[in-house]
């Protein structure tokens, strides 16, 4: 199977690169979606955004495999540590870092040049045994539907899906308004949706 490089990139760049990775796997699920790799559009992305949260370790009970964490508010939360995170690596006063990447982008297709319909692409990391534990999560929905009919006027776009289905979109953006006039009947858009969840380690000290 093919990785999807830039669900892979992406992980690593904005997740997994707080710690060494031991191991990726990625997995696809759906009617595979691809892309042509000729004459596309550049790619538009509609919205990106990084939130990343802290939370410092108060208790770690090795013999339960609960973790005590407690947040800058002064909560506390116990989790259960998965059996593949070394626990002799933890102390209390490190600080666990969350973080979160969403993105979204759009590129229009040549007609014909994919199949419609959904894929969903995940891939995993870890952090290597004996290394500061860390892990990162990133999945990948893409989306191609049909182009069915354009509305440069009032500036909207009907699209169609693989079950045949029509749903027409406002757009609002000046920018993707004057691309709107270059859309054609039968052009093909792909919609890819990326998240990212990484969990890292920053001992104390």
């Amino acid at each position: 199977m093919k990785p999807n490089t830039t669900l892979l990139a992406t992980l690593v760049l904005v997740g997994a690169a707080a710690f060494p990775l031991e191991a990726c796997s990625e997995t696809k699920e759906g009617k595979p979606a691809t892309q042509a790799e000729a004459q596309q559009s550049p790619e538009t992305v509609v919205g990106e955004a990084y939130a990343e949260a802290e939370a410092t370790i108060a208790a770690v009970d090795k013999d339960a495999r609960e973790v005590t964490l407690q947040t800058a508010s002064g909560e506390s939360q116990v989790i259960e540590a998965p059996e593949d995170v070394d626990l002799d690596k933890l102390a209390v006063g490190d600080v666990v870092v969350f973080g979160v990447y969403e993105r979204l982008s759009v590129k229009v297709l040549p007609a014909g040049s994919a199949p419609l319909g959904v894929a969903t692409q995940t891939a995993t990391a870890k952090a290597e045994p004996g290394a500061t534990p860390g892990r990162g999560m990133g999945e990948m929905v893409t989306i191609i539907q049909e182009v069915a009919s354009v509305d440069a006027a009032n500036n909207t776009v009907t699209l169609r899906g693989a079950d045949g289905n029509t749903r027409t979109l406002d757009v609002k953006n000046p920018e993707n308004q004057e691309r709107l006039k270059t859309l054609k009947v039968g052009d093909l858009v792909q919609i890819d949706l990326v998240e990212v969840v990484a969990v890292s380690l920053k001992p104390k000290g």
